[in-house]
């Protein structure tokens, strides 16, 4: 019996699923980089993936946010903390 988690999107032709498994990083981590995704096109999140990577723009954290560092570019989301990755995608 196949068990389905998530509810099936509206538009499925506009609509992107991703799964990953058995990698090496925290869930708190990869929820607030999906939460600050969700929504984003293709385009504009590639950018601003590379805008985090080159330290241009932060990662904010709402939920998880526990001996996060503060910082003013998290403004931008109306919060006050925020990370970034380095160039192996890690925090």
């Amino acid at each position: 019996m196949v068990k389905k988690y998530c509810a099936e999107p509206k538009v499925a032709r506009k609509t992107v699923k991703a799964q990953g498994t058995n990698i090496r990083i925290h869930y708190k981590n990869t929820f607030e980089v999906g939460r600050v995704l969700r929504g984003m096109n293709l385009v504009k999140a590639q950018q601003y993936l590379k805008d985090v990577l080159a330290h241009k723009r932060c990662v904010p954290f709402a939920v998880y946010n526990g001996h996060v560092g503060r910082t003013g570019q998290a403004k931008e989301f109306g919060l006050t903390q925020g990370t970034f990755l380095d160039a192996t995608g890690a925090f």
